[in-house]
Parts: structure tokens; sequence; C-alpha cells
């Protein structure tokens, strides 16, 4: 391949979550005022990259972050992926204290309905494989969720694909202890084979 496929992870801006809950997928939580500073941010970071497609979650918060750096490539539309999509949790509107105490588990649940982790990152295989087929040499850029993120780093590498191991990301040559709201992780394919491993490339614009 004359030019490597490159695809930006972006977490979303920080929520405006003035109750302090685990959110999850529940409608109608957008971003906070330093949430949008962070999505310009990281807009202003891909200002300069030639960018083929930009995806985004299906939630507002995602949507939000994906308009900020659409307005920088005013030419593609958001194309909206539920393969980006935050976990679905049994926790979810439930205190984030309570979450906090349990270490930040949310994977807890037998329940089939619900994710566990390595449906997460079947979900983002999936995606980078798509992208991998239709924009082979082309830059992508895709709004998602932090534990997306997380999965998709943890699935290349040789930690076991369990909540347990987000802990380790900085093993992975991330810089923050778990993907920063507004941070932008480039994976960077020099082949189309999703078998092979990408370079990684973490920031978190300031």
């Amino acid at each position: 391949m004359k030019n490597p496929t490159l695809i930006s992870l972006i977490r979303h801006g920080q929520v405006h979550n003035p109750e302090g809950l685990f959110y999850g997928r529940m409608p109608g939580f957008g971003m906070s005022d330093a949430g949008y500073a962070e999505a310009k941010r990281a807009s202003r970071f891909l200002s300069k990259k030639p960018l083929t497609a930009l995806f985004s979650s299906p939630l507002l918060r995602a949507r939000q972050t994906a308009n900020e750096i659409a307005i920088f490539h005013g030419s593609l539309r958001i194309k909206i992926s539920r393969l980006l999509n935050e976990v679905n949790s049994a926790f979810e509107a439930q205190p984030m204290r309570q979450i906090e105490s349990q270490d930040g588990e949310v994977y807890a649940s037998a329940d089939p309905k619900f994710d566990q982790p390595y449906d997460v990152f079947n979900r983002s295989r999936r995606f980078i494989a798509k992208i991998l087929r239709q924009y082979a040499g082309q830059h992508v850029a895709a709004v998602t969720h932090g534990d997306i993120i997380a999965f998709t780093l943890i699935g290349f590498s040789d930690l076991p694909i369990k909540a347990e191991s987000k802990t380790s990301l900085k093993l992975l040559g991330i810089s923050d202890p778990y993907p920063a709201t507004g941070s932008v992780t480039t994976l960077s394919y020099q082949t189309g084979s999703f078998s092979k491993k990408p370079v990684i490339y973490y920031s978190r614009p300031v």
C-alpha cells in the first residue's frame, strides 16, 4: 500500500452531568462548556489532516464533537455508526460514586443483553475492518467513547480483553491512564489487514 490507512478515534468532549450519573447510552447527555473547548481543540488538531470521512457514535455528545470537527472539513458529511456506540451496561443511570466504589466495573452483569469487554472490542474490530476495506490509504476520523478506544488498544496487545486490563493502558504507549475526553488516538495501518498491528499515536490536544 502506497499510503498508510489512518483511523483517528476521537473521544467525545467532557459531558454535562451535574447529578454525577453513569449515563452510558442514556439520551440527552450533551457536552459541557469544558467539553466544547476540548472538542474545539481536537478539531483544530485535525484541521490540517486531509480527512476523507467522518464517523460518529449515535449519542449526542459524540455528534456534538463530530460537528466541531466538521467545521474544518466542510465537505464531509457526518456518518453515524452504531459500531462506535457507548457500552451497553446494566449500571446505566446509577451514581458514579457507586461505580467508582467497585473500581469502575460496569461489566459485572451476567445478563447476555449487556456488553462484555469482548463485545466492545468486536464492534470496534468490525468498524476498523470496514474502514480498511472502504478507505484504504486514506485518513478517517471517528468520534466514539472511552471504552471503545481502550478495548481497541487492548485487543491489539498481549493483554487479556478484560475490564482489569484498562488499568494497564500506559503499557501500550498511552500517556494518560485512560483515553482522555477530547483525545485523539490514531491507528496507522501499513497494510489492509486487521491482523497486522497498527502503529499507534495518542494525543490530548492543548
